[in-house]
């Protein structure tokens, strides 16, 4: 009987199972003789032929060997579980340094929240979190790493731009009462941070300029997507001794990176100019030759600040 289900009909050899899984085709055959992962079907000249679910659980199978553990160990999980584990692997290699106190599985309850669209829970989780944790280490430790693995997630398909969109509300606004708090009572100098014309995430500037109030500077914060010249002049305006974007997309194109060499160019001598983002740090030659200093992350923005604040 033919199986109307695309995910589960037996309709790959063993050489496409193999290529897609990326295992040796022995080794498909060793596991599952010796154990049983898989139960393929037989064509009528008696070739193995497997499903997508087939596929996915060998892929998954084979990651989680590669994370060190015995396929012995695993091989009676069920899909949905090794597909948990694996997530684990990949996020414990994902998060920053800094994030070590962070245990792996609050990250783990927030991105089951934000698969399930539960904001009220994501909100909660975060929320617990500030307490235990405090300000700096939610966001450094918790939040950067979330959005970084919820955008890796979205890229690869596995979550839905709803999904990205509930992370991103939900981060914003825990960020965003956290900024309302944190302005120093005795600034050590004004910041601006924005996001430039197109850039429309972010969190990254919210996170930014919370680091920068932390550091003890008077934060001015314009919110996303901006035209070059309204930057400008509002640092003109308030005598921003810095201006920090966020520039998230990973491939901007060139009316992206003219809107940033604009500004650089037009505060260049007044105004220090600091970026981060994916964008930023895929195209830092190019940002670099127009002045601008282009951050890693929060601990190197920190670091920035720190070094703006001794040659004051």
């Amino acid at each position: 009987m033919n199986d109307s289900n695309p995910s589960t009909a037996k309709r790959h050899p063993i050489q496409v199972a193999a290529r897609r899984s990326g295992l040796s085709q022995d080794i498909l055959r060793a596991w599952e003789r010796r154990y049983g992962v898989v139960e393929p079907a037989r064509s009528e000249g008696r070739q193995r032929l497997y499903s997508d679910e087939d596929v996915e659980r060998l892929r998954l199978l084979r990651l989680t060997v590669e994370q060190g553990r015995r396929i012995s160990a695993v091989a009676d999980l069920s899909t949905k579980e090794l597909a948990a584990l694996v997530l684990e692997d990949q996020v414990e290699t994902s998060v920053t340094p800094h994030s070590t106190s962070v245990h792996t599985a609050t990250l783990l309850d927030c991105l089951d929240a934000i698969g399930q669209l539960d904001g009220v829970e994501l909100q909660n989780l975060l929320r617990w979190r500030l307490l235990e944790v405090g300000s700096s280490e939610l966001i450094e430790g918790l939040i950067a790493p979330l959005m970084v693995e919820v955008g890796r997630l979205w890229h690869e398909g596995r979550l839905s731009a709803g999904h990205e969109h509930l992370a991103t509300q939900v981060s914003r606004e825990i960020v965003a009462a956290i900024l309302a708090d944190s302005q120093p009572s005795h600034p050590r100098g004004t910041i601006l941070v924005a996001t430039a014309a197109h850039q429309r995430h972010e969190v990254g500037a919210l996170m930014a300029a919370v680091a920068a109030a932390q550091e003890g500077w008077r934060v001015v914060y314009l919110g996303a997507d901006l035209p070059a010249r309204d930057i400008v002049e509002a640092c003109d305006k308030v005598k921003a001794g810095i201006l920090a974007l966020s520039f998230a997309y990973r491939n901007p194109d060139a009316n992206d990176l003219q809107e940033i060499e604009s500004i650089a160019k037009e505060l260049a001598g007044h105004t220090s100019v600091l970026i981060g983002g994916s964008a930023a740090v895929s195209s830092r030659e190019r940002l670099v030759a127009v002045g601008v200093v282009v951050v890693e992350d929060l601990a190197a923005f920190r670091a920035e600040l720190a070094r703006f604040a001794g040659r004051e």
